[in-house]
């Protein structure tokens, strides 16, 4: 039997962790100390990982933990 599945095949995509994607599918990430807002679209989500595509860029660095309240393009200190 063969099977042929419909789908977006991306040139790039990002894997990031489950706790970085907020509800209205979007992470925060950080530049020169700076947060920012970035919009995404989910691919494929597992237990503990999510698969994504956006104007993300390969070594940017994606929050996972730690913001109750944010604002982009609010000042921040991070903690490797």
């Amino acid at each position: 039997m063969n099977v042929e599945i419909d789908g977006i095949v991306p040139d790039q995509y990002f894997r990031v962790r489950r706790s970085a994607l907020k509800p209205d599918a979007e992470v925060w990430v950080v530049h020169d100390d700076v947060l920012n807002r970035v919009p995404v679209q989910v691919l494929q989500r597992s237990e503990d990982e999510v698969f994504l595509t956006g104007t993300l860029e390969e070594g940017q660095q994606v929050v996972v933990s730690g913001i109750q309240a944010a604002i982009d393009g609010m000042a921040v200190r991070t903690q490797l």
